[in-house]
């Protein structure tokens, strides 16, 4: 029986997340970027004028959404 969809090798990004075969492409493909994209912003986050409060307000909004799937010790050795 034949189906109308097209099989992919690579990865697939389904809601926001690169969804591959193989779990170190997986790490590559949403933890490489999310950190450089982190990396990219945090100096224009230190120069904004907020308090201790609004800090963690942006890091719960902005960044710890991007890391939802499990995370890696080398992440944190990184960050």
């Amino acid at each position: 029986m034949e189906y109308p969809m097209q099989w992919v090798n690579l990865a697939v990004r389904y809601l926001g997340i690169w969804v591959s075969r193989d779990v170190d492409e997986l790490w590559r493909e949403n933890y490489g970027r999310a950190v450089a994209w982190f990396e990219d912003r945090l100096p224009h986050w230190i120069r904004l004028p907020l308090s201790l409060l609004g800090r963690v307000a942006i890091l719960k909004m902005l960044v710890l959404p991007k890391f939802l799937i499990p995370l890696h010790r080398a992440f944190f050795t990184r960050l």
